[in-house]
């Protein structure tokens, strides 16, 4: 899955309270941080306050190797994200906000 795929699949997962997939598309070092119970309570919430929102722009900042970070806007401005951090591990793209 691509940077952009990958960012549009964990907002979907993320506003739409699908905890597990969100969790699976965090990176290693967030999902040692952050528990799969943690992310089911944080979707569960975040699908509460603002339900499910398209992403309407999406910025790639910086890209260099295996790093990246991606700005992207909503209709709803309080969940806009800038320069949020991704990481490409075991073949895929990952959230590394943690």
């Amino acid at each position: 899955m691509g940077l952009e795929a990958a960012v549009r699949a964990y907002s979907q997962a993320y506003l739409g309270g699908q905890g597990s997939v969100a969790y699976g598309l965090l990176s290693q070092r967030c999902q040692f941080r952050v528990s799969a119970a943690e992310m089911d309570g944080l979707t569960a919430a975040a699908r509460a306050q603002y339900g499910p929102q398209p992403i309407t722009t999406l910025t790639v900042d910086t890209f260099a190797g295996t790093l990246a970070r991606v700005s992207y806007v909503y209709p709803d401005a309080a969940i806009n994200q800038r320069e949020e951090p991704w990481a490409f591990e075991n073949g895929a793209w990952h959230q590394d906000d943690c």
